[in-house]
């Protein structure tokens, strides 16, 4: 399996980067109460001291977001790679028919 192969978007691949997402974005939710993102905090909320200024906004890191999704959709070229590898053997081939 080539470079150009192993990261060409597939269903698969495409579902199990999003459930990935999913799991880590509910995780992180529960890990940290004010930030949001594994491995990379890409929401945060700042709650502020008593008697300063409330209302503050949440701060969004699209940068941290992007390359989030792509450590994810790395992740998952490899469980895909192996999973397809493992199975390579184990399925029959139309000769053996």
């Amino acid at each position: 399996m080539d470079l150009k192969q192993f990261v060409k978007p597939t269903i698969g691949k495409i579902v199990l980067t999003f459930i990935c997402f999913l799991v880590s974005y509910v995780v992180s939710m529960h890990l940290y109460l004010f930030d949001v993102g594994v491995p990379l905090k890409y929401y945060e909320i700042s709650i502020g001291f008593p008697g300063l200024a409330q209302g503050e906004q949440p701060l969004y890191h699209y940068d941290s977001l992007f390359i989030d999704i792509i450590i994810w959709y790395v992740l998952s070229c490899i469980v895909v790679f192996f999973i397809s590898k493992g199975n390579k053997g184990r399925l029959p081939s139309n000769k053996e028919k």
